[in-house]
């Protein structure tokens, strides 16, 4: 039976490598059927699959799988391009935020910089912009943030997509968020509100 509870403390493992690969769909009705070919994978996953996430885009149009590897198994020769076409990424920072409630959205956006070195800058000031907050975000568990060359994935856990939604239509305030928006360069890349479909882990 596919479990279906990945924790605040399972993203923020810093010992592994990740890699996401996104599938889209026509209807609704093919998310689960995709969900469950994903699922399915682990069955053959090769040594260093270490755990596998399932993501279904609230938007029915796409199935996202969010797998962690050893990091043993991304310096080997095969590295850890498995399915093939998979981004990897390294994670950078995790905040886990004092709010015990059950993950009930996790957002998966992209951002491309024009340097490794610009995507690091800006994953450093996401990370002091959260953590200086004096009062916490309503609804936000966790945020995670992953590097590769010039790109950063950004995962955050919600409590419900409701309070993504409330986050992102409230306005950004003060120099930080100022800094991380106009931040030279930064294009951003596609963004996903999910849900986890199901989950698999060592």
């Amino acid at each position: 039976m596919n479990q279906t509870k990945y924790s605040l403390q399972d993203l923020a493992r810093s010992d592994v490598m990740v890699t996401i690969d996104r599938h889209h769909v026509d209807s609704p009705e093919q998310i689960t059927t995709t969900a469950q070919q994903v699922m399915t994978s682990w069955r053959d996953r090769p040594d260093g699959l270490l755990s596998l996430m399932c993501l279904a885009n609230i938007r029915d149009d796409s199935v996202i799988a969010y797998r962690q590897w050893s990091t043993a198994e991304a310096e080997s020769p095969q590295g850890v391009s498995w399915p093939p076409g998979a981004d990897t990424y390294r994670l950078r920072h995790s905040l886990v935020f004092d709010d015990v409630r059950p993950i009930g959205c996790v957002v998966v956006s992209t951002f491309d910089f024009r340097s490794s070195e610009d995507g690091r800058q800006w994953t450093d000031l996401m990370s002091a912009a959260l953590t200086s907050r004096q009062l916490p975000i309503p609804g936000l568990l966790g945020q995670f943030l992953h590097v590769r060359d010039a790109s950063v994935l950004n995962c955050s856990a919600w409590a419900d997509v409701a309070d993504h939604v409330a986050f992102v239509d409230t306005p950004f305030e003060g120099d930080r968020w100022q800094k991380i928006q106009n931040f030279p360069g930064l294009v951003h890349g596609p963004g996903a509100r999910c849900r986890i479909h199901a989950a698999r882990w060592r």
